[in-house]
């Protein structure tokens, strides 16, 4: 009975056999895993020879300064006329020195292609080596692609002082102002060129304007001093002098100086002189204050004097027409005629040369 309960029950067979199912999902699971690898090598050996992937590569290689890099990372990409990697190429010709290279490549590409991209690059390649009427080229001819964009202007702006005149300088300025109405530089720019072409009125209307917008620009305020002075009102003239004066400290030369001329201009000889005394006190060779300081002695009748400080001056900016005025003036006083004919040609000379300069 017991006997025949075991063999019912299983107790004398063998024990059962263990499932492979667990092997079989492992393996699948490893040729899973290499297949993904295959795939994703393949996939990323593609994608490394691609157009987008060199050109980044290539991008952060030159931001990373390695020129030789960039280029070597486009490929194929290098010698084409790609947009980004013709620029990139560009670039990169001029961060290792060569910008004359840069320029023929971009010259060559634009002959049969124009893309804005490679007219900014040429335009700002040419100011880099010099090439004045090739960059102004450039930048007209990514004015007419894409007008009213105020970095082309601006650049043709200041190339047109030197290049097509104040007019035209100004006339692009009048231009950036209407563009960006809020940006104090292009009022302060066009006044700073009529003061340097004589248009006294205009240039301290300009300057005005910049200072509505940025009452802190020292330099602005300055100029517009100046243009108040050379338009006959030395009393304005001080008044910003004044604050220029407060926000610096009182340690700046040039206001000192504009300073002792606006008090000269307005009959207070004696404070001038003090206002000069203290300046050369600390900067013995400054040519202007030089010369002042003798025109004020001249007036006081210490002639001897005007000539000892006026040498001194013409020492430190013999180009100067303004020293050569007064020395002529001096040397005819003293009975020196020779002299005194001698500095009126050089004035002449250098005022000549100061009228057909650049504005500073």
């Amino acid at each position: 009975m017991l006997r025949h309960a075991a063999t019912t029950l299983g107790g004398g067979a063998p024990p059962p056999r263990r499932s492979n199912s667990k092997g079989l999902v492992l393996r699948a699971l490893a040729w899973a895993v290499l297949a993904f690898v295959a795939v994703a090598g393949l996939a990323g050996w593609g994608i490394s020879r691609s157009r987008p992937y060199r050109i980044w590569s290539a991008d952060r290689a030159l931001n990373g300064g390695r020129p030789e890099l960039a280029i070597a990372r486009l490929g194929p990409w290098k010698t084409s006329d790609d947009v980004q990697a013709v620029a990139i190429v560009a670039r990169a010709q001029i961060a290792r020195g060569n910008p004359e290279s840069a320029l023929r490549l971009l010259d060559a590409r634009l002959g049969h292609r124009v893309e804005p991209e490679w007219l900014r690059l040429l335009g700002e390649t040419a100011l880099g080596v010099g090439a004045m009427d090739r960059a102004f080229e450039a930048f007209e001819a990514l004015d007419a692609r894409q007008p009213g964009h105020p970095p082309t202007l601006a650049r043709l702006a200041e190339l047109s002082e030197s290049l097509r005149g104040p007019s035209e300088a100004a006339r692009r300025y009048r231009e950036l102002e209407r563009l960006e109405p809020g940006n104090p530089e292009w009022p302060k720019r066009r006044g700073r060129l009529l003061l340097g072409t004589d248009r006294y009125a205009a240039a301290a209307e300009a300057l005005r304007s910049a200072l509505e917008r940025d009452a802190g620009d020292h330099e602005a305020r300055l100029w517009l001093a100046e243009a108040l002075y050379l338009s006959g009102d030395p009393a304005a003239s001080l008044e910003h002098l004044e604050i220029c004066r407060r926000a610096g400290g009182g340690g700046d030369d040039r206001v000192e100086i504009a300073r002792a001329e606006c008090l000269r201009a307005l009959g207070r000889a004696d404070e001038a002189v003090e206002v000069l005394d203290r300046v050369l006190d600390g900067s013995p060779k400054d040519a202007d204050a030089l010369r002042l300081r003798a025109e004020l002695a001249m007036e006081r009748g210490a002639i001897d004097r005007a000539a000892a400080l006026l040498d001194r001056a013409v020492a430190e900016a013999p180009g100067d027409w303004r020293i050569h005025y007064q020395l002529s003036m001096v040397m005819a006083r003293l009975g020196r005629p020779e002299d005194a004919r001698h500095h009126a040609d050089r004035m002449a000379e250098e005022r000549d040369r100061a009228r057909v300069s650049p504005a500073p």
